[in-house]
């Protein structure tokens, strides 16, 4: 459905229920995920398709032919992990696809929620020039928004709060 214009509000129950069950989730995982810096990140070999796909292949091939298992490495827990990512990345997907709606939504929303504030502005602005009373300090409140340097290309960040 193509997307027309945002009518709809969450209640404070199922805003409540939302982070509950993000609360929840987020609990049940403690202990289960991690949280790794940014030169941790940089460090880790990354699974890709084509790495993902070398991996199943490869403990295939180790459960068949098991005598070519070094004696340092620990299969066991190659096995463990194998299998703990297949799991996250059946989450990873699942929440990727709600994450995007959500953001999808989040743009639309304040994309609407802009547009009005526009027409607002620019109608206080026909306002302060007609000198309609008050319009001076409403025009005086909002255009230190619009008294700004201009924006560089690159500022594409969403605040959080």
């Amino acid at each position: 459905m193509p997307y027309q214009n945002l009518s709809v509000q969450l209640t404070p129950q199922e805003l409540a229920d939302i982070i509950a069950a993000l609360d929840a989730i987020d609990t049940f995982l403690q202990g289960k995920v991690i949280n790794l810096s940014m030169e941790e990140r940089q460090s880790l070999y990354k699974m890709r398709n084509m790495r993902y796909n070398f991996a199943v292949r490869t403990m295939n091939l180790a459960s068949s032919y098991s005598e070519f298992i070094p004696s340092f490495a620990n299969y066991p827990d190659a096995q463990r992990d194998f299998a703990y990512y297949q799991q996250l990345a059946v989450i990873t997907q699942r929440t990727n696809r709600l994450a995007e709606k959500i953001d999808d939504t989040l743009m639309a929303a304040g994309s609407e929620l802009l547009k009005f504030c526009l027409v607002y502005y620019n109608n206080v602005k026909m306002a302060l020039s007609a000198n309609v009373p008050g319009a001076d300090s409403v025009f005086n409140e909002l255009n230190p928004f619009f008294d700004l340097p201009p924006r560089p290309q690159d500022d594409t960040d969403t605040p959080t709060e």
